[in-house]
């Protein structure tokens, strides 16, 4: 699947698929076998998830099958919304209804610690992505401060998401009456405009260390605030799951991205890098200092 990833719209589309499809279908295949005889509310729970699976794969055929590229992105579009869809309502078959959320087995922490670890992995790629653009540059004084505040602004992103949150919220799953729901809201969906963040963001790098000086386009002011922004809203309402309020360190930090966008299109990429990378130290020193009562309590 790796392998034929970036050839996924051209010529290997359906290899890409049929190895998507038989990591899917094999594990829940697995799963299956493995609670025939010890869980039955999760046995059901994995009939849902299979069929619902099925019907998700049929899309992934027909767009590796389809030669158009748009045909193919709108029926594997279709795919992705019913991947996403179907925890929503929670696996709801005709016959068998919906799951209950509170069946669905999920430990805490190791739970928390598998999603923590994909933001480190997105985090390291967009670290890689930023070097490899530094790389094929000319190191002038343009090019040094573009990638040190990308550098910059992944370590930010790291801090507000580890520094106090991904462990509040690990505790507060693991304690959960009903962890199954706040799995799928707050490790789930929410955990999404997260990775997004980071993806956008590391693109809004390459594009600043590309070009530095000069006006910034449309596209290129979308992905250098819409990266951080998209980052920070994931982690104001991924911190809501598991806290009495918004964070307001985080509404700033939005705020300030908004006020930078009526000036963009006069400043140059490299401007509006360093300044959403300073919106994110910003955000990272308030709640660094905000929550240290909270931090204290979570090294006990």
């Amino acid at each position: 699947m790796s392998s034929t990833l970036f050839s996924s719209f051209a010529l290997r589309g359906l290899t890409f698929v049929i190895s998507l499809i038989i990591v899917q279908l094999g594990r829940h295949t697995f799963m299956l076998m493995a609670l025939a005889r010890h869980n039955r509310d999760n046995f059901v729970n994995f009939v849902r998830i299979t069929v619902w699976a099925v019907v998700e794969s049929g899309f992934w055929i027909a767009g590796g099958i389809a030669g158009q590229v748009g045909t193919r992105m709108a029926l594997w579009g279709a795919a992705i919304a019913i991947l996403n869809l179907a925890p929503a309502v929670r696996f709801w078959l005709p016959g068998l209804g919906a799951s209950d959320t509170r069946t669905w087995d999920v430990e805490g922490h190791h739970f928390s610690e598998r999603c923590g670890l994909f933001i480190i992995i997105a985090l390291g790629e967009s670290i890689l992505v930023t070097g490899a653009a530094f790389g094929q540059t000319d190191w002038g004084a343009p090019a040094i401060a573009a990638f040190a505040s990308a550098f910059v602004s992944t370590l930010a992103m790291w801090w507000l998401y580890f520094d106090v949150g991904a462990e509040r919220a690990a505790r507060r799953l693991a304690a959960d009456a009903d962890p199954g729901r706040m799995a799928r809201l707050a490790y789930t969906y929410f955990h999404m405009p997260i990775v997004a963040g980071i993806i956008v963001t590391a693109a809004s790098d390459e594009m600043a260390l590309a070009h530095p000086l000069g006006r910034a386009g449309t596209a290129e002011i979308i992905c250098l605030l819409g990266g951080p922004a998209l980052y920070l809203f994931g982690n104001l309402i991924f911190k809501r799951t598991n806290s009495r309020y918004f964070p307001l360190s985080h509404l700033v930090g939005l705020g300030l991205l908004a006020l930078t966008l009526p000036f963009a299109w006069q400043l140059s990429p490299l401007i509006l890098s360093l300044a959403a990378t300073g919106a994110l130290i910003i955000v990272a020193i308030w709640e660094m200092r905000s929550l240290k009562d909270t931090r204290a309590s979570l090294r006990e």
